[in-house]
């Protein structure tokens, strides 16, 4: 069996290619990403004690602003790929007409 060969720069080539647009939205949807991440965890950590039945109200990060922060953040990370999602199904339609 031949030995796996990885060529770093032709991986590196269609990021190369990326335009700023692509890089912004690349940039949005990982804070999205990553705040709900931090929103999950915080979340996670409301009960100190497990074998208790109360429950926190947490009152930091984006908790103080919006009910529902994480999902939010989901929402952000989500909307960021409805223009490409929206693109790519317009050309394929087009494509095959």
């Amino acid at each position: 069996m031949p030995d796996l060969v990885i060529d770093s720069p032709s991986l590196l080539k269609p990021l190369l290619k990326l335009g700023w647009c692509q890089w912004i939205g690349a940039i949005i949807f990982l804070w999205g990403s990553l705040h709900q991440i931090r929103c999950h965890a915080i979340l996670g950590s409301l009960r100190e004690n497990k074998d208790s039945d109360e429950y926190v109200i947490p009152c930091d990060d984006w908790f103080s602003r919006v009910s529902c922060p994480h999902y939010l953040a989901e929402l952000v990370s989500a909307s960021i790929l409805l223009p490409y999602s929206a693109c790519t199904c317009f050309f394929t339609n087009m494509a095959g007409d």
